[in-house]
């Protein structure tokens, strides 16, 4: 499988963002709500692909606003 980048999209607390990176890939999600984004950060760390993703607070459908 060919890595890259990959955006998840209301990413919630990062499950497939977080399963994404540990194969490689460096992964952007997005979601509006703030305890999932501190979960799913919290779970990269943990899961040791915090280098791999990037999580954001933000409106999936005003992405010119991250």
């Amino acid at each position: 499988m060919r890595k890259g980048h990959a955006l998840d999209l209301g990413c919630g607390e990062g499950e497939h963002a977080v399963a994404l990176a540990k194969k490689g890939w460096q992964v952007i999600g997005v979601d509006f709500v703030r305890k999932a984004i501190e979960n799913a950060k919290n779970a990269a760390e943990k899961s040791g692909v915090a280098d791999k993703t990037e999580f954001l607070v933000g409106d999936v459908a005003r992405l010119e606003n991250l």
